[in-house]
């Protein structure tokens, strides 16, 4: 992304309404596993912030949609598609604000552990990307670990 679309979208962001998530992490859009049991109330907060991800995502900058022509290109065996239930999309992005100090501990983005109600759930396939708007002022770092997530992993 250029420089000055980044500054236009962290502006946005900034002067968006955010929620609040374990009392501590700001963010734009429905976490998956916070519905768990509230799947219509899931579906209706992804709707009413599509509105949101329109306004601070201009048209022509839909990271979903350049991250889905990357991979095209890399594998054009392959395609990607958003999560559709029942006639329902989930919701295509979380913004995540991380305020000075602020860190997510360990944890797993699994559809098949945070939606296990979903029909999708039994997807053998899913797609997180992580993109960075800005350059932290201390840390910063991501730890991807390959491995698969077990019961007995929810302890770290």
């Amino acid at each position: 992304m250029i420089k000055s679309n980044v500054k236009k979208i962290v502006e946005k962001i900034e002067n968006s309404q955010k929620s609040i998530f374990q009392k501590k992490l700001q963010h734009i859009g429905p976490f998956l596993m916070s519905y768990t049991t509230k799947k219509k109330d899931y579906f209706d907060n992804a709707k009413e912030v599509k509105k949101t991800f329109d306004y601070i995502f201009s048209e022509d900058i839909q990271p979903i949609v350049k991250i889905s022509k990357l991979i095209s290109k890399i594998l054009p065996e392959y395609s990607t598609s958003l999560a559709r239930e029942s006639g329902n999309d989930f919701s295509p992005h979380v913004i995540r604000i991380h305020g000075n100090g602020k860190l997510i501990p360990i944890h797993k983005d699994n559809v098949k552990y945070e939606g296990k109600e979903c029909d999708f759930s039994g997807t053998d396939n899913q797609l997180s990307c992580i993109v960075h708007l800005q350059e932290p002022q201390d840390g910063g770092q991501i730890v991807i670990y390959d491995k698969q997530w077990i019961r007995n992993d929810e302890k770290l």
